[in-house]
């Protein structure tokens, strides 16, 4: 598949991807997406000992992180 096909891929939210890919569209390493599925926090699972997810599950773990970093900043932010 082309470079085209691939990213027209990352899209489709229903699109079960593998964690090479994941991590691409995540723009993480590849260790760091086994990390994130290993420990539940990104919504994964196995076939045969190969890891997938979801576009949508990573679309949902990035949404979840953004909030969270952004409450943090939120906690810093000191009134006048």
């Amino acid at each position: 598949m082309d470079e085209t096909g691939k990213q027209q891929r990352l899209h489709n939210k229903t699109e079960v991807i593998d964690l090479a890919e994941a991590s691409k569209k995540m723009h993480c390493s590849y260790s760091t997406t086994l990390r994130l599925a290993k420990n539940g926090d990104l919504e994964a699972f196995r076939i045969r000992g190969a890891w997938r997810t979801t576009v949508a599950a990573c679309d949902k773990y990035i949404e979840r992180a953004f909030a969270e970093q952004r409450l943090v900043v939120q906690s810093l932010v000191v009134d006048d």
